[in-house]
């Protein structure tokens, strides 16, 4: 009996996404003249390669990793055009975020592209300069966030951990990865589920967690103040929250179960290990990034007082 003939019923990716009339970046595609073939870093939904436009510029290239479903693409689009947008409004030069340079179609797929920084991340960095001062860097990432919370339009970062801040060639970081983004204010409502990382995540952004699963939770500025406890912990000791869960399973369960990212113990033993006096102080601050209550975290202008007050004003 002869085999059925198969016929394929797959569709090119589609076009990108509509973005706004008014964004001040160029279209880079014609521009780019080599793409490593593969990725240095993976996303939720993109790759991060390094490639070259003219006269040799090397630069950051983030490709959206769409596809021919209609549906799988919705998150990946949402991701696209919200880091699009968080830049248009905070400009393509912060000082406390990747240098934006433009977009760009790359075999039908969105891409944005970015300044590319041979310093990698902070995880990357610190492992290669151990000496590097995690307090001061501590401080920086709590200046970005703040800019992002106290703009004119209130931002979200949505995502924020080590491995979303970059080093410069001078030792600054930057803040990078704003596919989470959100403007606080905006109405518009997306069914998107637009990403992070659980190990980051506050308690309310888990459904299962605050027994709604009718929509995806959407960060907040308290979520936010969450996960850069998460993040400031982690540039100290060097691990992950939660270090000693495995699974995404174990980390969301302990989550549901109050348990915090880390425990005063292993904190302070790490602290000590890496020579650093104030660990009950800076317990006490990170702490505080950690209540359930979202409402009872401290504000971003709150939390850079306690900080401030650790390591000093710069």
């Amino acid at each position: 009996m002869s085999s059925p003939i198969l016929t394929s019923s797959l569709r090119p990716p589609p076009p990108p996404p509509t973005l706004s009339p008014s964004h001040p970046f160029p279209d880079l595609s014609a521009d780019i003249t080599s793409i490593d073939p593969l990725p240095r870093a993976q996303g939720s939904f993109s790759d991060l390669h390094k490639g070259m436009l003219a006269h040799g510029i090397p630069v950051a290239i983030k490709i959206f990793r769409v596809c021919n479903d209609d549906d799988a693409n919705i998150p990946i689009l949402e991701h696209y055009r919200r880091e699009v947008q968080a830049h248009e409004l905070l400009g393509h030069n912060h000082q406390h975020f990747v240098k934006f340079l433009g977009v760009a179609t790359i075999g039908r797929r969105p891409a944005i592209i970015m300044k590319w920084y041979e310093n990698g991340n902070t995880t990357q960095y610190l492992h290669l300069n151990p000496h590097a001062s995690a307090r001061r860097y501590a401080l920086d990432i709590v200046k970005g966030i703040k800019s992002l919370h106290t703009h004119n339009s209130p931002i979200t970062h949505g995502d924020l951990k080590a491995t979303n801040i970059v080093v410069d060639d001078d030792g600054n970081i930057l803040l990078a990865d704003l596919g989470s983004a959100r403007i606080v204010n905006d109405t518009a409502v997306t069914a998107a589920n637009v990403g992070g990382s659980c190990r980051f995540m506050a308690p309310e952004m888990f459904p299962t967690i605050v027994d709604d699963d009718t929509q995806s939770p959407q960060p907040t500025l308290a979520s936010d103040i969450w996960s850069l406890g998460c993040t400031i912990a982690e540039i100290i000791t060097f691990k992950k929250p939660y270090h000693t869960r495995r699974s995404h399973s174990q980390v969301v369960c302990s989550i549901a179960n109050g348990i915090l990212p880390y425990t005063e113990v292993n904190f302070t033993n790490d602290c000590i290990r890496e020579g650093i006096a104030e660990y009950k102080d800076i317990w006490q601050v990170l702490e505080k990034c950690w209540v359930m209550d979202p409402a009872l975290r401290p504000t971003i202008v709150e939390f850079e007082g306690l900080v401030e007050n650790l390591f000093g004003a710069y």
